[in-house]
């Protein structure tokens, strides 16, 4: 990094807490599932003594300068970049597991600790998979050793899965919706990425950082969650920025850092089952800020007025980001544990979908609100949907590949706008799959991107246009507009009922009987049909699942 960069802080810091960009120093947070060292083993202990059973392994850390910029954290990095990166140190794992002997892959499914994951596989689509803040599922594979992708792939999308079941029903505890905004194929599978690892990476986390830069994973707006098979070595670990400013510029947030945000778990720790606490989804959280210095119930301490000795965690349990780390803060009961799961314990402390004004959460950051989490439940894939009465129907007409969308990252559906005559002709075009023409039929459409569509509606018969030669492209479409293109396009029978009261003096008033009498509309209201009235987007919705499916 070669700009200096402000402290990112919701209330000044003395210099010992200074360490977020300092030409070429960047602070993180290296911070592991479990219980961490005690403070016996903070800075000045040999980072070697230490029970590698548990994962307790140098993970080319030294002791923090305490004069230094990694002041206030016991451990610090190198990365190949020369970039300083601080740490809590490493953590142990939790009770009966050996990191250095993982279970194996047939022995977790015929167990059940990855039923689920290898029967599911899917996640909330959200818009193209693509385009935005991401997380990046990565398996990861030691260098020389034979790659299992094939058969660890599907559980990670299943693990990917569980790490949004633990958000959404976080977030449902505070009556709010969030999903992790996986990158995804079309079917709305995690999209695994593989990379290939040194030895090297497997102990020296700087060197890690730096091979997964070469490899292309240093995106700002990623989070990367990495599935290591092979390296046996930690639980679980990952990177967090200390900043505890509120804005959606917040260093956690997906702003350029100059360094790559990752999350890292090694295969003994890999789909831990409910009730017990999900490795994937702790180090994802601490990718996207949690839990800062700051914040009540932290388990860091103040040791002197802005001067901080960063633990990372909070210690109030139960719940997935609090346990004992070797704060000498105590630890408080305030929860079951059967909560053990889920995030934020008091909802005070990191994770609150609806945080009281002046609250901590609503004036530092809130991990809720991160741009790496979507805040609604997605249908469709669409995040501006969820209180439209025809959600279902838009989900429907995106899962037939009718529509994408209103937004290039195909992610809003823009429910409430009016449908163009050029829009509605792409709908049904794609609707009907109908043939492509070479025959031009309309002069006013040649700069629409939907002109061939509108070729192909005239020469199925569909529509004549608005006037001889002309398509009136931008028009909106009324309802009774609406029902003779849909009669037309379904060939529907006549028939003599009269079905509305409010159609008598319209010219489709027989397409609009034809609509109602095969059941694809029932009115704006009792006995009547608001012929004039111009279709919304989410009605057309509705139009096309009635009529189509």
């Amino acid at each position: 990094m070669s700009a200096r960069r402000p402290l990112r802080t919701a209330r000044p810091l003395a210099a010992r807490l200074s360490v977020v960009g300092f030409g070429a120093t960047v602070a993180i947070g290296l911070v592991l599932m479990a219980a961490a060292p005690t403070k016996a083993d903070r800075p000045g202990a040999d980072p070697l003594a230490q029970d590698a059973a548990r994962g307790l392994v140098a993970a080319g850390l030294d002791p923090a300068d305490p004069a230094g910029p990694c002041a206030g954290f016991p451990y610090q990095l190198e990365t190949p970049s020369g970039e300083i990166a601080c740490s809590h140190g490493p953590d142990p794992a939790p009770a009966g597991i050996d990191v250095r002997t993982p279970q194996a892959l047939s022995q977790r499914a015929a167990g059940g600790v990855a039923a689920e994951a290898a029967a599911g596989g899917t996640v909330p689509c959200v818009g193209d998979g693509a385009s935005g803040m991401r997380v990046q599922a990565i398996y990861a594979i030691v260098a020389g050793l034979p790659s299992r992708y094939a058969q660890v792939a599907p559980m990670v999308r299943g693990w990917a899965g569980q790490v949004d079941s633990v958000i959404r029903s976080s977030a449902a505890q505070t009556s709010g919706q969030r999903h992790v905004r996986w990158i995804h194929d079309e079917g709305c599978r995690p999209v695994v990425a593989q990379a290939v690892l040194s030895v090297g990476a497997v102990t020296d986390l700087g060197q890690m950082m730096g091979e997964l830069q070469g490899l292309g994973f240093d995106r700002p707006d990623r989070r990367y969650l990495v599935w290591f098979d092979g390296a046996n070595a930690l639980c679980g670990v990952a990177v967090s920025m200390v900043d505890d400013s509120p804005g959606q510029d917040n260093e956690n947030n997906g702003v350029p850092t100059g360094i790559v945000h990752f999350g890292r778990v090694d295969e003994a720790c890999w789909g831990r089952g409910a009730p017990n606490s999900l490795v994937e989804a702790h180090e994802l959280m601490h990718t996207i800020g949690a839990v800062q210095f700051s914040s009540p119930n932290s388990s860091s301490v103040q040791v002197a007025p802005g001067q901080w000795d960063i633990y990372g965690h909070c210690v109030d349990e139960y719940e997935t980001m609090c346990y004992d780390d070797g704060t000498p803060k105590p630890i408080v009961v305030r929860c079951p544990s059967s909560n053990e799961r889920f995030l934020d314990c008091g909802h005070d402390a990191y994770f609150n979908t609806r945080p009281a004004s002046g609250s901590y959460l609503a004036t530092h950051w809130n991990s809720a609100m991160s741009a790496f989490l979507v805040r609604v439940d997605p249908y469709g894939g669409f995040i501006d949907v969820s209180g439209s009465p025809f959600r279902g129907d838009i989900a429907w007409i995106r899962a037939a590949g009718i529509t994408g969308g209103c937004s290039a990252d195909q992610e809003r559906y823009c429910p409430k706008a009016s449908v163009t005559r050029e829009q509605m002709a792409s709908f049904l075009s794609r609707a009907l799959v109908l043939p492509t023409t070479t025959r031009d039929f309309f002069t006013d459409d040649n700069t629409s991107i939907h002109e061939a569509a509108i070729n192909r509606l005239a020469a199925a018969g569909i529509t004549g246009g608005c006037r001889p030669g002309w398509f009136c492209p931008k028009g909106t479409v009324t309802r009774e507009q609406m029902a003779s293109f849909l009669a037309r396009a379904l060939h529907l029978p006549s028939t003599s009922k009269d079905v509305f009261s409010d159609d008598d003096a319209s010219a489709h008033e027989g397409d609009i009987n034809r609509l109602a009498a095969s059941g694809i509309t029932g009115g704006c209201a009792p006995g009547r049909y608001c012929p004039r009235s111009v279709v919304t987007r989410e009605q057309m919705a509705a139009f096309l699942h009635r009529a189509f499916d």
